[in-house]
């Protein structure tokens, strides 16, 4: 099963996080530029690698967790980040996948219903993307808002499910249906009424054994009412810039075998051989370099589509001071990044940041996704 499923959720709420390290952005620039900070989220409770890098704007706050759940042993790992300016009126998160089993045949199922299989929650899937955040995503992730919402507007988005169905869909195994959706909502948080949208991406896959289903890709985006369509362009960009490192990649591989081989039972064990695993192997095989990349490009390719149909414009390009993708919408044409891990954008092709910051600042360049 993909990597992306290892986002599961053990049903929790966005308490309990981690603050990710970043560095403090300094100078004012001129108008039509925006400063970002690469972000680093660290597996601090398992592997004590660094497992997720962000961009998010300088004046931001980012937090972020990384739990395991070595019960569940096809996909041990949980990922909750979340990135807001100074009074929270917007911001992004990305939510814990979730993964469950369902029968209606099988005896054991219906009279387990609320318990677990191998780890995963018994539950009764939804009828898809849009019908599972209504009755999952909001009730789950955003308990606060559950009875008091506005529903907006709601589609399903085939090209971000074309996207991401190749990281699901591996030769050799059971192709399952793909399906992925957004919702527009509103709502009262902070005292303020806010707008968000959530998108989500629905799997749904049915065997002999009975029905492994789940909802992956979960995030949401939020601005003051009115404004989330000026801000979606930043916010889809700071939802792009979500990357796995290459060391963490591997030692979630590494877990994963270890738990379905029933190598070690002690997870302080499996933690530290994966973690020392990661650290000393220098380079992935070429398999795991492949998969790896290949969720990338559906990362972004899904992230470029979440307007169903159209494109939003976005240039892919290759920043050489971290070894990241990084996102240039049109409305900044440019992008700079020094080795401090900033990234600065503008619309301006005359700007250069050298004139008004020191560091060893790099123009950005594009790059074609295969």
């Amino acid at each position: 099963m993909s990597h992306a499923i290892a986002r599961i959720s053990a049903l929790i709420i966005l308490v309990g996080f981690t603050a990710i390290a970043r560095a403090d952005g300094p100078a004012t620039l001129p108008p039509g530029t925006v400063r970002m900070i690469r972000t680093t989220i660290k597996d601090d409770t398992g592997t004590g690698l660094d497992a997720y890098t962000l961009l998010v704007p300088a004046d931001w706050k980012a937090l972020g967790k990384i739990t395991w759940d070595t019960d569940r042993t096809v996909a041990p790992v949980n990922v909750l980040v979340h990135a807001s300016d100074a009074d929270n009126s917007e911001g992004y998160s990305s939510l814990p996948a979730i993964l469950c089993v369902w029968s209606p045949t099988m005896q054991q199922y219906s009279a387990q219903m609320g318990g677990k299989s191998q780890g995963c929650p018994i539950v009764k899937p939804p009828s898809g993307p849009i019908d599972a955040i209504k009755k999952f995503i909001i009730p789950v992730y955003m308990k606060q808002i559950a009875a008091n919402y506005k529903e907006i507007s709601s589609e399903e988005l085939p090209k971000v499910a074309a996207a991401y169905a190749p990281t699901y869909n591996k030769p050799g195994q059971p192709a399952g249906t793909i399906r992925a959706a957004k919702m527009r909502v509103q709502y009262q948080s902070d005292g303020i009424s806010k707008e968000g949208e959530i998108v989500c991406v629905f799997l749904y896959n049915k065997g002999q054994g009975g029905v492994v289903w789940g909802l992956d890709h979960i995030t949401l985006v939020y601005a003051p009412q009115g404004s989330l369509d000026k801000e979606i362009g930043k916010l889809d960009l700071i939802a792009g810039s979500l990357q796995e490192t290459q060391k963490f990649t591997r030692a979630v591989d590494q877990v994963t075998q270890m738990l379905i081989q029933k190598f070690y039972t002690d997870e302080t064990a499996i933690m530290q051989r994966a973690a020392a695993e990661a650290q000393a192997q220098q380079q992935m095989s070429q398999e795991q370099m492949a998969d790896w990349q290949s969720n990338e490009n559906a990362r972004f390719n899904a992230v470029e589509n979440y307007d169903a149909g159209a494109i939003r414009g976005v240039v892919n390009c290759y920043d050489p001071n971290s070894g990241n993708i990084v996102q240039v919408p049109d409305d900044f044409t440019h992008a700079w990044s020094d080795s401090s891990g900033e990234v600065i954008y503008t619309d301006d092709e005359n700007f250069n940041p050298s004139h008004y910051e020191n560091g060893n600042w790099t123009e950005l360049q594009p790059v074609k996704q295969p």
